[in-house]
């Protein structure tokens, strides 16, 4: 799949607040997409990762992943329950030049960190 229709299909994800579905790394993922971008001139996206596996494993209710768009494989969308993530005071390193983005309303639920 090339580089643009990857970027056309994520756009419409974040847009429509849709499911993706994909392979990265020799791992099946399913991600909501919540920031599409470059950094360092690399499109990439970060996601809330709530099914399928990792090289680092997948904690229980999901976790932030930020993935390179070259390397993801077989895009899909999917409709189903919009996970919206936890914000816990950190900040994004993924995406330095945003392209599109969840809106506030549909993005993570924050959360203070615990001491």
């Amino acid at each position: 799949m090339e580089l643009e229709r990857k970027i056309e299909l994520l756009r419409q994800a974040i847009a429509a607040r849709q499911q993706v579905i994909a392979r990265y790394d020799g791992h099946d993922r399913a991600f909501c997409a919540h920031f599409l971008g470059t950094h360092a001139g690399v499109w990439k996206v970060l996601g809330w990762q709530f099914a399928g596996s990792s090289e680092k494993g997948l904690p229980r209710g999901g976790a932030w992943r930020c993935f390179e768009l070259a390397r993801l494989q077989g895009v899909l969308l999917h409709e189903g329950e919009w996970h919206r993530g936890v914000y816990e005071g950190f900040a994004q390193h993924c995406v330095s030049e945003i392209d599109t983005a969840i809106d506030p309303a549909h993005g993570a639920i924050v959360r203070h960190r615990r001491k």
